[in-house]
């Protein structure tokens, strides 16, 4: 009666520890899966703002440009927690406006051309690879 008890008890502590095996597992899985999720959240609003810094910064240089036709761009635009590059503008028509900002590990790089300062006539505005 003893060892029969004893082999019971061993069935269920192996079957105890089977299973806390897998729970930790599926735990550990469904850990790694949520921060990787949050992680390609973060990069997704870090692009999105980058997107949004670059073309505030091509807007800005258009209106720059607007009021002084010998605005060359050439500065960086600080507004607090964001940089923002305005690359320089040759002089035009066409003028090639190039912006560029990151937040993050992640980047944007905005180009407008526009073939008449005043009144402002856009070609293109768009993100690209590089400059």
């Amino acid at each position: 009666m003893i060892k029969k008890l004893n082999q019971n008890g061993a069935a269920m502590i192996i079957s105890v520890l089977i299973l806390s095996v897998v729970m930790l597992s599926m735990a550990l899985t469904g850990t790694s899966s949520f921060m990787r999720e949050i992680q390609i959240i973060e990069a997704a609003k870090n692009k999105k703002i980058s997107l949004s810094a670059a073309n505030a910064c091509i807007e800005l240089a258009i209106d720059r440009l607007g009021r002084n036709i010998n605005y060359q761009g050439s500065e960086t635009i600080n507004n607090g927690t964001l940089l923002c590059n305005i690359l320089a503008i040759n002089p035009g028509p066409p003028w090639t406006i190039k912006a560029e900002a990151s937040r993050g590990n992640q980047s944007a790089k905005m180009q407008a051309v526009l073939s008449s300062r005043l009144p402002v006539v856009v070609d293109s505005w768009e993100e690209v690879e590089d400059f």
